[in-house]
């Protein structure tokens, strides 16, 4: 990370990685990639032979970086744990979590920790003991931890940097160990809430409560689209032209109701919410304690999205751009209405310092909501039963309120 741009080539690459200041959703331009190298379209061309050419390129270098990076935050330097150098690379070098987040969803969390092991060459010991020598998982415990990390740090990074731009402020290093010393202190402890009376009998019972024997109403068909391509041909490809074609629709017709394409996925995506909304209000009246409203708010957005699979890649989308500009007035006010609602649950009894610029209230609520569609889209790649999902999120869950001992 940070190499020297010596080549002409060098310098394309880190041309096209540095438009992932955020997680994109369209292809960057050639055009735009060879004006920021400082060279001409045509030059490009003289380095790559296509552009599925140079995207391969961005993928080898970006494991080759991360693996390199990993391998050293291992070692401890500066009295930094191996977690917390973990989370500096990433606040450091922000283009690569979120062209890995633009990749989504062709990028499962196995593949790419068997693609880090590749590239590593048996370099980080912990992957040597999460694989056996044919690539399987053989320690499911660390494999649930990871995803437990990688959940955490996405979204608790895509946070920070997201109030950052809304309030204009500039980051420092300063900034930087301040927010990973203290983000990793919480990955170790906690939420921590008193466990004592939500054991693994308890939660089975709350699952038997929470889960929903009525029918959902059919998803409408433009989300349905939207879900489908993302699923087969990645965020890239979803355009209005895609999704009339996909639905058999004329294009003019999806504006009969609705003015733009944003007020449409985002009328679309508020009804789902306040049907999830509504069943998780409801669920949370067998709730005795603050731990217990935790566990059914994500066994209830769990179940809610495993009997609407065909649409979960549209959330995956949604809660990765941790945005929210392109909701309607009405669709703020019910997503207010509801927070406040999870507030006064007492489900989060102190609130820690993530350190400058996060919300912790509202970063904690939208953790929780992010890490059961971040497991179920993980499970997916990976065939898992309904059965086994269950039981992940239960492993999880300990996660989120006891903390990890990491190294």
């Amino acid at each position: 990370m940070n190499r020297k741009a010596d080549s002409t080539k060098d310098k394309i690459i880190q041309s096209a990685f540095s438009f992932y200041d955020r997680v994109l959703f369209h292809k960057v331009s050639l055009s735009k990639i060879a004006s920021r190298a400082g060279i001409t379209k045509a030059a490009i061309y003289k380095h790559f032979k296509s552009r599925d050419d140079l995207e391969r390129t961005l993928q080898d270098r970006f494991f080759e970086d991360v693996a390199s990076a990993v391998k050293a935050a291992s070692a401890d330097r500066a009295g930094h744990s191996a977690l917390e150098n973990c989370i500096l690379i990433f606040c450091r070098n922000k283009e690569y979590l979120y062209y890995f987040m633009s990749m989504v969803p062709h990028f499962s969390t196995v593949s790419f920790l068997n693609d880090l092991n590749e590239k590593s060459r048996g370099g980080i010991a912990w992957l040597d003991k999460l694989f056996d020598k044919t690539g399987d998982i053989v320690s499911k415990n660390l494999y649930e931890d990871i995803v437990f990390v990688a959940g955490t740090i996405i979204l608790f990074q895509s946070s920070r940097d997201y109030a950052m731009r809304r309030m204009n402020k500039a980051d420092s290093d300063e900034y930087i160990c301040d927010y990973a010393k203290k983000l990793t202190l919480f990955i170790r402890k906690g939420i921590g809430h008193d466990l004592s009376h939500t054991g693994m009998q308890r939660l089975a019972e709350l699952d038997v409560l929470c889960r929903q024997k009525q029918l959902l109403p059919e998803p409408d068909s433009i989300i349905k689209s939207v879900s489908s391509i993302i699923k087969r041909d990645g965020v890239y490809s979803v355009t209005v032209d895609a999704v009339a074609s996909e639905i058999g629709f004329v294009k003019s017709s999806l504006y009969t109701k609705y003015s733009s394409w944003d007020e449409i996925l985002g009328n679309l995506i508020r009804k789902e919410y306040l049907q999830l909304f509504d069943e998780i209000r409801k669920n949370l009246l067998h709730a005795e304690n603050s731990a217990e409203n935790l566990y059914i708010i994500m066994e209830t957005e769990l179940d809610y999205f495993i009997r609407r699979k065909e649409i979960l890649s549209v959330f995956r989308w949604y809660q990765i751009q941790n945005r929210s500009d392109f909701l309607s007035e009405e669709a703020e006010e019910d997503f207010s209405d509801f927070y406040a609602f999870v507030c006064n649950s007492d489900l989060i009894e102190e609130l820690p310092d993530f350190g400058a610029f996060i919300d912790p209230a509202k970063t904690l609520i939208s953790w929780i909501f992010h890490m059961p569609v971040f497991l179920l889209h993980d499970s997916e790649s990976r065939g898992s039963t309904e059965e086994s999902i269950h039981a992940e999120l239960k492993d999880i869950f300990f996660l989120m309120e006891c903390g990890k001992k990491l190294s």
